[in-house]
């Protein structure tokens, strides 16, 4: 924050001053995405609740930071999936729709409420086969050792 004090005289030698003081903002960062890690593998689909986290700055004190999320299926084409989100750094993705066996690519946005923003890095994660999990492999379980067949 600066301020300035202007002081003007006129040709009678009658003298104003005004003080200014002028907020100069510094953009919000986001730091880091920290989970899911990016490449991280064998995400649960089939999870009713994927939380994603990240850590974000502002040198700025006071300043209010909303975070946008984007997901999507191409590192080119990722779609705005929750707009706003308060300045936490955990975010729950409860809208389910993962597919098996897929990868998936995020990122987000904060933005300051000055309008000055910063965009993360896109990070990728892939989902495994649910039936693939604790032995099963597609409704088949899995035997170790011989069966007695008598």
């Amino acid at each position: 924050m600066y301020t300035a004090v202007f002081t003007v005289e006129n040709d009678a030698g009658t003298t104003v001053s005004d003080t200014v003081t002028v907020h100069v903002n510094t953009p919000p960062k986001v730091d880091t995405l920290k989970y899911p890690e990016d490449g991280a593998s064998n995400i649960n689909p089939l999870l009713s609740r994927l939380t994603f986290e990240w850590e974000v700055s502002d040198s700025d004190s006071g300043d209010n930071l909303l975070i946008d999320f984007y997901l999507g299926e191409s590192k080119a084409f990722l779609q705005l999936i929750e707009s706003d989100i308060g300045n936490d750094e955990t975010w729950d993705y409860t809208d389910g729709g993962l597919d098996e066996l897929y990868t998936y690519y995020w990122r987000i946005i904060v933005k300051d409420s000055y309008g000055f923003s910063d965009t993360s890095g896109t990070f990728s994660f892939s989902t495994k086969d649910p039936d693939a999990i604790h032995g099963v492999l597609r409704g088949h379980a899995v035997f170790e050792g011989w069966l007695d067949h008598s």
